[in-house]
């Protein structure tokens, strides 16, 4: 887990939950950090090929604590590849759910809605690099540069 205090005294925190339980977990730990007034942001991703139950299970485990759940692909594929918002998992975070395909730009969506008092949750598969896939080799582009494309 990584904090970023950004200039507004909003915070951001970079985590690897990819699963229900680990969204819930996590989620329900930074709830306690959000001051009163605040808002907990959270970003979660869905794989295309996700199944409609986990799709589904990622979007409900965020809801349950976030205020906003900003649904995307959870791939980061150079080359585009999942780059759209599970409907089940959009489904699943119900009336919390703003669904944007582009993970780099539902980041961007979170932090340009983030007030100084809210708390930005970008939650993640992980720190891999490369991934195997259809016989090649895919690479994978980290939340990491994406917050340093956006100045953070």
């Amino acid at each position: 887990m990584e904090l970023l205090e950004r200039p507004d005294g909003s915070r951001l925190i970079l985590d690897y939950a990819h699963n229900e339980e680990g969204v819930r977990a996590t989620l329900a730990a930074l709830r306690e950090q959000v001051p009163q007034g605040g808002r907990l942001i959270a970003v979660v991703g869905a794989r295309k090929r996700h199944i409609g139950s986990l799709a589904y299970g990622l979007g409900r485990g965020a809801a349950t604590y976030a205020d906003v759940v900003v649904v995307t692909g959870s791939a980061r594929f150079l080359d585009g590849a999942d780059a759209h918002a599970n409907p089940h998992a959009v489904r699943g975070a119900g009336d919390r759910a703003i669904a944007v395909d582009d993970r780099a730009e539902a980041i961007a969506h979170a932090l340009a809605i983030a007030g100084p008092q809210d708390l930005v949750a970008v939650l993640g598969g992980g720190a891999t690099q490369e991934v195997p896939r259809d016989d090649r080799i895919r690479v994978l582009r980290s939340d990491r540069e994406v917050l340093g494309d956006l100045g953070l």
